[in-house]
């Protein structure tokens, strides 16, 4: 009889285990579309063979999450994002982190962005969710809000589904514990001990989906997006600021100009020189060429008609000396 119920016992938790794992993976998309219809009914396969498992317990599943849905607040999860403008980004930012630290909040993750003229920020900001308005309304203060989306989700049937699992999960690994307590018997004891790995390993995962749910509905999420701006767009600048602008955008140009230049003449220098040594050198070897090919020579007869005449000549000149 004692095994009869040890076998029972561990084929129930066998059989759990396998059902919150089958249903662990569509949890979510079920909870959600269970919110949106505002129904409550968990008429699943998984419940209705726990519930069944579960008729010897204190309570059915379907009791339990009864009790966990009187017993839970709304899981409300609050996310914002914002894009505004100011005239001073380092400034800004550094209020911003001041802000944030002040009510009791923290920034997640800070990228600035500085290229030329344009100046961007990009934070991710977790704030506790009663504190959050107050934040909105200090950056509407100190800047220039140009978009603002608030979105709110609802996890509470599914923080429901997870605390009447993690109950059920929890209430089976304890009598499992004390069958254990009461077994003699290696093998009996090794097959507990395995179910409970199981069993507990379940429980840990539906635990942590809980920590998270109930983190993100804590600390809401701010998305900012902060850009510098000369003068924001619902003001118009005077026509000598106006002047002024252009003024120092055409100076900046003219000088990032001369430097350009200046910077490039040690460049200039060196293409320069390596591009007039090959050309100095053809241009020589041409010269010398065409004066070769330009030279006038004289037909072979008249060079020695030539010689002839000179060597008579000398000869003349040698009587005259005589």
């Amino acid at each position: 009889m004692k095994k009869i119920k040890l076998l029972a016992l561990l084929t129930t938790s066998a059989l759990i285990m396998s059902m919150l794992t089958a249903c662990g993976g569509t949890s979510d998309t079920a909870m959600k579309a269970t919110s949106k219809s505002g129904s409550s009914a968990y008429g699943s396969t998984f419940n209705m063979a726990v519930e069944e498992d579960l008729a010897n317990d204190n309570g059915t599943y379907s009791e339990k999450v009864a009790g966990a849905s009187g017993s839970v607040d709304e899981k409300l999860i609050h996310s914002y994002s914002i894009s505004m403008q100011t005239l001073d980004i380092n400034e800004t930012v550094s209020t911003i982190k001041s802000k944030v630290s002040e009510l009791n909040g923290y920034i997640e993750n800070t990228d600035v962005n500085i290229y030329e003229k344009n100046k961007y920020a990009y934070l991710t900001i977790r704030i506790p969710q009663a504190n959050a308005p107050k934040f909105i309304e200090y950056a509407g203060e100190n800047g220039n809000i140009t978009h603002q989306n608030d979105s709110v989700e609802n996890r509470t049937m599914e923080y429901i589904d997870y605390s009447a699992k993690v109950k059920a999960l929890d209430d089976e690994i304890k009598r499992l514990e004390s069958l254990a307590d009461r077994t003699e018997v290696v093998s009996e004891l090794l097959e507990i001990e395995n179910n409970l790995t199981g069993l507990r390993a379940q429980k840990d995962a539906m635990q942590g989906q809980l920590n998270y749910i109930d983190d993100k509905v804590s600390y809401s999420t701010i998305n900012m997006d902060i850009t510098e701006v000369e003068f924001y767009n619902n003001e118009k600048p005077s026509i000598w600021t106006e002047i002024g602008n252009r003024t120092s955008e055409n100076n900046s140009e003219l000088r990032d100009m001369v430097v350009s230049f200046v910077s490039s003449i040690p460049y200039m220098l060196v293409t320069f020189i390596l591009f007039m040594i090959p050309v100095t050198f053809i241009i020589f070897v041409f010269i010398r060429v065409f004066r070769f090919c330009r030279k006038p020579r004289m037909p072979k007869f008249r060079k020695k008609k030539a010689n002839a005449d000179n060597a008579e000549e000398e000869k003349a000149d040698n009587k005259t000396v005589e």
